[in-house]
């Protein structure tokens, strides 16, 4: 061995102080490089919000609108930088394809089956124990409140693909709820006027998608009727729907959320034959006037919504208003059915519009797993008076508006979420244009379309913003049922609505 280099001994490697300078330089240069192209595709210059801090505004509002324009940035460098579009989805589809781990949100099961990750998790028990207090209040006040109006309330929590066919999923994933203990739990919630509807059979679900087949969709509503006239006295079965067969082809939504790692295997289309409800020769509406209320999420929105890829006109509603043999009235939204479906209801109510008038019954519908992980908040059902002076009315006809956004609601970020569309509510202020100098005004915008951010997605409070603006009373009929956000505050109650489209 030799003393004086024993290194040499155990094959070490030397390189040069110029060449490790190189080395380092090089490193760097493709560090800074990347870092750039990051920050070119998606920063917007914050440094817009110091613009005249002083006076009025104060620094307090600027660092405010800094914030928010720092949120952004990470926003759109999480969802649109460069290493995002260029490393992930190689990534995506080894860790799908070879280790069969699936994604935050999508789990991957046998034989080609895929599982909503929440609901899997939901099926674990523990946070059911956290939730369940909760939950029992805001249902029990819910049920309460419509009692007060004799409105009786039946519970549908719809349960999860998960529970019913474990079988379709690997052994790295476990649970342990006892479903009998959870519907007796449910049941034990009944009163004089809450009742909840039982599920009694083995469901059949989707194999790529989180949601039930058509026809167990069309039996639970055949057997839902049935419950109905057992519990309550309902008007009288008329026969003026008709039902249209359609066939329609998917790839479901939980396919569609593993993005670039969805394997070839997985894109096959999945068939199903759907039954489409009219009346005459038009398609069936939702009648403000009946006596009967359906509050749903996409379990009820699933063949009735073209969004969601499994045809329109074949819902949940749409099948129970055949099987009863009677208009219904609906509030459907695509997500957090624990409490998004009766804040839609209490913000009717509050600004002067009555929708439980005439009401003998409210059906709510939310999937099962809200029980775990849904927002169990108390809602009050008062109602209150028509809008008052000071939010703009909506204009005649289609107008052009300008405008500076005060704020904007939650969005969701496309891929995290089953729903292929998302819509949000703006606060736009100093409003100018067709009609219209000064005031403010309440609308709602695409801000998620086919996975995809729309236009209001990029909004922050603080921007200017050119709007197309309309009567949100001319698309409801259309745009309720998809998944929207509103604006906290009860300022926002006394507004009228707007549909807008953000112009550029």
């Amino acid at each position: 061995m030799h003393k004086e280099r024993p290194d040499r001994d155990i094959g070490a490697t030397e390189i040069a102080p110029i060449a490790a300078r190189v080395f380092v330089m090089a490193l760097l240069g493709v560090l800074f490089a990347i870092a750039a192209v990051e920050v070119s595709t998606a920063w917007r210059p914050a440094s817009a919000a110091w613009r005249g801090w002083g006076g009025a505004r104060g620094l307090f509002a600027a660092s405010e609108q800094l914030r928010e324009s720092l949120r952004g940035f990470e926003d759109r460098l999480r969802e649109e930088g460069w290493l995002t579009r260029t490393l992930l989805p190689p990534l995506q589809r080894f860790k799908v394809e070879r280790l069969g781990l699936g994604t935050e949100s999508v789990l991957i099961g046998r034989e080609g089956w895929l599982h909503y990750a929440p609901d899997v998790s939901f099926l674990s028990g523990r946070q059911i124990v956290k939730n369940r207090a909760r939950a029992e209040a805001a249902i029990r006040d819910f049920a309460s409140q419509l009692a007060d109006r004799g409105i009786k309330l039946v519970l549908v929590p719809t349960p999860a693909k998960t529970a019913h066919a474990p079988w379709t999923l690997t052994p790295r994933y476990r649970y342990q709820v006892k479903l009998p203990e959870l519907h007796e739990w449910l049941r034990s919630l009944e009163s004089d006027n809450l009742y909840v509807f039982p599920f009694e059979v083995v469901l059949q679900f989707l194999q790529t998608d989180s949601h039930w087949t058509f026809e167990m969709m069309e039996w639970t509503a055949s057997s839902l009727s049935i419950y109905l006239r057992w519990i309550m006295d309902l008007p009288p079965f008329e026969d003026r729907f008709d039902r249209d067969i359609e066939y329609v082809e998917n790839i479901g939504d939980l396919a569609r959320m593993l993005g670039a790692g969805l394997p070839d295997r997985l894109r096959t289309q999945q068939k199903q034959r759907i039954e489409v409800v009219r009346e005459g020769d038009f398609a069936w509406r939702p009648q403000a006037d009946s006596s009967v209320l359906l509050l749903g999420d996409s379990f009820s929105n699933i063949f009735s919504q073209d969004a969601l890829g499994w045809g329109s006109g074949a819902g949940f509603a749409e099948q129970l208003s055949w099987h009863l043999g009677l208009p219904i009235d609906r509030i459907v939204q695509n997500d957090a059915g624990a409490w998004a479906t009766r804040d839609i209801l209490a913000r009717e109510l509050a600004r002067g519009r009555d929708r439980l008038s005439g009401k003998r019954v409210v059906i709510w519908q939310f999937a099962a797993r809200e029980l775990a992980h849904g927002d169990w908040r108390k809602i009050s059902l008062a109602v209150g008076e028509s809008p008052a002076a000071g939010w703009v009315s909506p204009p005649p006809e289609v107008a052009i508006w300008t405008g500076k956004i005060a704020a904007v609601s939650a969005m969701p970020t496309p891929g995290r979420v089953p729903y292929a569309d998302h819509i949000a509510a703006l606060h736009v202020v100093d409003l100018s244009g067709d009609g219209v100098e000064g005031g403010e005004a309440y609308a709602f915008a695409w801000s998620m379309t086919n996975h995809q951010r729309a236009a209001a997605a990029r909004l922050r409070p603080g921007d200017q913003v050119r709007l197309r603006v309309s009567d949100w009373n001319a698309v409801a009929d259309r745009l309720e049922g998809i998944n929207r956000s509103e604006l906290d505050g009860d300022e926002f109650l006394a507004a009228d609505i707007l549909w807008a489209e953000v112009l550029p």
